[in-house]
């Protein structure tokens, strides 16, 4: 009895040291496996916020023209390679198929050639009028204005054709070059000297040279190296997209296969612990034998919980963060207003200029005076106008960016607030025919994180420009916000076309959008469900009919 005790016990210990082992060995394999799985989810979210850095390097570039932003962007789109080449040696480790991967690079990889391309032209071009083909343009019209400044008629023939260059470079519209031409060829006929002759032909040359880098840069965003790269960017998303959902799918079933296989090979051990302590069980009868048996079969349960534990963080995983900025567009926005006060300053040195030869050679008029006397108090008061709207514009701006860099919650005037808000995307709103009702009360004070809500109210605004109009329809939006017991509740509604009744649901997902070809990402409206649900711990829903617009209603807990 005690040799076949002594062996039992021998066997027991064996096969407890056994199965310890192989325990320990496929948690260890397991972790291996997370860990692999986990960084291939993890450099799946990089590259998403990646792309979007990529963008927001792209419109700073475009809108501030400044060479960090090429350097800063050509060193996204390395990270961008960097994250691609470990993500395809994950998938192949876990045998998943990366072709779509692949697809993904040479779409980016086309999207940033196309970049530096425009980067390079917008250099040739250059980012002032004072640079490059600008200056050119603008030197060989200048020494044109001096070789006919005693013929008053070529005089203002060149000056006409002045004006339709600065109203290309203004509106970037290609009327104002064949203006241009047309009176180029009116005006040749009428030139005698042949020295005047070659400036004008060089001076038309340089503007058509100027025309011709803008085309290729495009003329509005769907439009040359513009629209080519958007629509590569916009085929990279695409293709981001699915490729989520491809890998998703397949980063899942080898977390079930290998869920599977875990619960398998423990079922296992466990039958034959079970047996093992049936067996002894039968061998050990006294008081003494049992307690050591229940103290063994504790010490395997502790070993199943923390196996059980392994397998439960195997099947965990975290939902694709949503991220999104809105880029300050300051010096976007005062471009429009100091553009035109330059360009009346500059008319306003052509004319006097002009004047004071007249006075000089004793040749002016009192009818000539009375005009230049008009249109000076003309040009002053567009320029003064000018300057006060991008002041007006600097001073929106200044609160409200000094709010998103430094998110810390204060008391603020919720109505003044949102007024600055919409003044600072006036730029897009005045694209539209849409009316903005801000109905808040002037008196009511919030405490809250002042850059957070704006970030609500403005993507909600942008979502009805985006997804509410068409054909620039004629609509109104109103925004109304009331105090109770222990929440503000803001409501938000328009009267544009409305949710298709099977999309409603959907809106607050990241990545979802019915306008991916004219621009939509599909982040605005889940950048505000996470504000408000994380940020404010507050509630956010919609409500929408067809061609009756949307009703949005955000409530946020009183503090």
């Amino acid at each position: 009895m005690f040799k076949s005790t002594k062996g039992l016990l021998t066997l027991f210990f064996i096969s407890l040291f056994i199965s310890l082992f192989l325990i320990l060995s496929l948690e260890k394999k397991e972790q291996d496996e997370f860990q692999i799985l986990s960084e291939a989810s993890l450099l799946l979210e990089k590259l998403n916020s990646d792309i979007l850095m990529l963008r927001r390097h792209e419109k700073d570039f475009l809108s501030r023209k400044n060479n960090k932003y090429i350097i800063l962007f050509n060193k996204a789109h390395r990270t961008i390679q960097t994250h691609i080449l470990i993500l395809i040696d994950d998938l192949q480790h876990e045998k998943i198929d990366s072709h779509l991967l692949i697809t993904f690079r040479k779409s980016i990889n086309r999207y940033a050639d196309l970049f530096n391309q425009l980067a390079l032209k917008q250099e040739t071009l250059g980012y002032h009028e004072s640079e490059s083909k600008h200056l050119e343009v603008t030197l060989i019209a200048k020494e044109l204005q001096t070789a006919v400044q005693n013929n008053k008629e070529l005089n203002e023939s060149i000056h006409s054709l002045v004006d339709h260059e600065n109203n290309f470079i203004l509106q970037r519209n290609m009327r104002y070059k064949d203006f241009f031409i047309f009176e180029k060829s009116i005006l040749l006929k009428k030139i005698k000297d042949p020295k005047i002759k070659i400036l004008l032909d060089i001076y038309t040359n340089r503007f058509l040279d100027f025309v011709q880098t803008e085309i290729d840069i495009g003329l509005n965003e769907n439009l040359g190296l513009h629209g080519k790269m958007r629509t590569e960017v916009h085929e990279s998303e695409d293709i981001l997209v699915n490729l989520s959902k491809q890998l998703t799918f397949d980063l899942n079933a080898q977390s079930e296969d290998l869920k599977k296989f875990t619960h398998l090979f423990t079922f296992i051990i466990f039958v034959v612990m079970i047996l093992i302590s049936i067996v002894l069980v039968r061998f050990f009868m006294s008081e003494s034998k049992v307690d050591e048996l229940i103290i063994l079969n504790k010490k395997l349960k502790h070993t199943l919980d923390e196996l059980e534990h392994t397998q439960d963080k195997l099947i965990e995983s975290e939902k694709m963060a949503s991220l999104g900025s809105i880029v300050a567009g300051v010096a976007h926005e005062i471009n429009t207003p100091l553009g035109i006060a330059l360009t009346g300053i500059t008319y306003f040195d052509s004319i006097s200029l002009h004047i004071r030869e007249l006075y000089t050679e004793n040749d002016m008029s009192q009818d000539e005076f009375e005009t230049y006397l008009n249109k000076t108090e003309e040009i002053s008061e567009q320029i003064v106008s000018n300057i006060t709207r991008a002041s007006n514009l600097v001073q929106a701006f200044k609160q409200i960016s000094v709010d998103q860099t430094h998110e810390e919650k204060r008391r603020f005037y919720v109505k003044e607030y949102t007024d600055g808000l919409i003044l600072s995307i006036s730029s897009q709103i005045k694209k539209t025919q849409l009316i903005i009702h801000n109905n808040i009360p002037k008196d009511v004070k919030v405490s809250t994180y002042p850059g957070a809500f704006g970030q609500v109210i403005t993507n909600l605004i942008m979502n009805s420009i985006l997804h509410g109009y068409i054909n620039e329809k004629k609509g109104h939006i109103h925004i109304e916000l009331k105090e109770e017991a222990t929440q503000v509740v803001l409501s938000y509604k328009d009267d544009g076309k409305g949710i298709n009744p099977k999309e409603l649901p959907y809106i607050f997902d990241a990545f979802f959008t019915t306008k991916k070809s004219s621009g939509g990402t599909g982040l605005g409206l889940n950048i505000l469900y996470n504000i408000v649900q994380k940020q404010f711990k507050g509630e956010v829903s919609c409500t929408s009919e067809i061609n009756k617009g949307v009703h949005f209603t955000i409530t946020i807990p009183s503090i």
